[in-house]
């Protein structure tokens, strides 16, 4: 048994929904205050999809990031061989001349 006070107006309310119901008063209260931690469980159930979920991109991001810059530091090598190469061949030419 539970007792409890609620304003007139959240009386009425909860009188009116449960006639169209068709349930008593004690019974809608019930239902209603059920209903609402039901919804918290969703909500934080919801929560933490979405906690994993973002995880889950900032993974995903950070190794795009990863293999970008692996990437980045492969071209830039690619470039100093090719630059040292250009010198070399430049420097054959000189020395054939």
């Amino acid at each position: 048994m539970l007792g409890l006070r609620v304003t007139a107006d959240l009386k009425r309310k909860l009188e009116a929904e449960a006639l169209k119901s068709g349930r008593s008063l004690s019974q809608e209260t019930e239902i209603r205050v059920q209903q609402s931690f039901d919804e918290e469980a969703r909500e934080q159930k919801l929560a933490e999809r979405d906690e994993k979920l973002v995880e889950r991109v900032e993974d995903m991001l950070k190794k795009r990031d990863d293999e970008q810059e692996k990437l980045w530091r492969e071209v830039e090598e690619a470039k100093n061989r090719l630059l040292d190469l250009i010198k070399r061949s430049e420097a054959e030419d000189e020395a054939r001349k």
